[in-house]
């Protein structure tokens, strides 16, 4: 039992991990365009960025998988 518990940690872990990854390379992406550019692409992208921050995740995740289809709601 506990090696499984041990596993499933680990693999819970590369997850979490994997996910932070891909969240900071988009974040480092978006911001340095924005900085970068400027002007109203800084702020297209700024609303863009507030706009996904105001979405309730639960409601992203069931946008999701009825759109793909991936099971049932």
């Amino acid at each position: 039992m506990l090696s499984r518990l041990a596993k499933a940690t680990g693999t819970s872990l590369s997850i979490g991990t994997a996910a932070v990854m891909i969240i900071v390379a988009l974040g480092i992406s978006v911001g340095s365009v924005a900085g970068y550019v400027g002007g109203w692409v800084d702020n297209l992208l700024m609303r863009l960025v507030d706009i996904v921050l105001s979405l309730p995740a639960l409601f992203i995740i069931l946008a999701l998988v009825s759109f793909w289809g991936g099971g049932s709601v």
